[in-house]
C-alpha cells in the first residue's frame, strides 16, 4: 500500500476514520513493543510494524492540521473547541540543537533514543506545535525508548523550512493517541 492511495483512502484496506487511525496507531505501537520484547527480538515485525504505524501517525497529524486549517479560514478557531485541545502540552523539544545533535539521534543505538545526550533542558510542547514538528520531521533522524510495557517514546529531528536544524522532540505514542482520540471527539 503506497503512502499516497492511503492518505486519500483509495484502498479498501486503509482507515475509515481519524479514530480508526488513532486505534491503529496504539496497535502498532502495541506491537512493536511485543516484537522487541520477544525472545529472540523478532527485528522485523518491529520494522515492518514500524513503517505501518509512521503511515497511520502521518494520516493522524494531516487530519488534525487539515481540521485546524478549516476553522481558521473559516475565522471560527479561537472559539472552537479543539483550540484549547491543540494549547494542551503533548511532549517535550530541545532547541536549538545542531545537525551533528540531530545526526546523532539514530546513533545512541536503537531503543535507546533519549533527549539528554544533548545537554540543554527539554521545554514542553503543545500540541499544535507538536503535529507540525511531526509533520516536518527528518526521516533519517528517528529513535525510540520503551520505557514499560506500555510507554513508547518516539524521538524524532525536525528541520526549519529553509532546511536548518530546528529541534528534537520526544512524545509518548499512548499519550499522543489519548489525545488525538480526544481531539477526535470535536472534530
Amino acid at each position: 500500500m503506497g503512502t499516497q492511495s492511503f492518505l486519500i483512502n483509495n484502498n479498501p484496506s486503509s482507515p475509515s476514520s481519524l479514530a480508526d487511525c488513532i486505534r491503529e496507531l496504539k496497535q502498532c505501537s502495541l506491537i512493536f513493543m511485543g516484537a522487541l520484547a520477544d525472545s529472540p527480538q523478532d527485528f522485523q515485525m518491529a520494522h515492518d510494524v514500524s513503517n505501518t504505524a509512521v503511515q497511520y501517525l502521518d494520516h493522524i497529524v494531516n487530519e488534525i492540521m487539515r481540521h485546524r486549517d478549516q476553522l481558521k479560514s473559516d475565522s471560527a478557531y479561537n472559539a472552537s473547541p479543539l483550540k484549547p485541545l491543540l494549547e494542551r502540552n503533548a511532549g517535550l523539544s530541545v532547541s536549538p540543537v545542531t545537525r551533528i545533535h540531530q545526526n546523532q539521534l539514530p546513533t545512541l543505538g536503537s531503543g535507546n533514543g533519549n533527549l539528554n545526550f544533548i545537554g540543554t533542558t527539554a521545554s514542553p510542547i503543545n500540541m499544535a506545535r507538536l503535529l507540525n514538528k511531526i509533520k516536518h520531521r527528518r526521516i533519517d533522524s528517528m529513535n525510540f525508548r520503551i520505557e514499560s510495557p506500555n510507554r513508547h517514546a518516539l524521538l524524532v529531528a525536525v528541520d526549519t523550512p529553509s532546511g536548518q536544524p530546528d529541534c528534537i522532540v520526544e512524545f509518548f505514542i499512548s499519550d499522543f493517541c489519548a489525545h488525538c482520540k480526544s481531539i477526535a471527539l470535536v472534530i
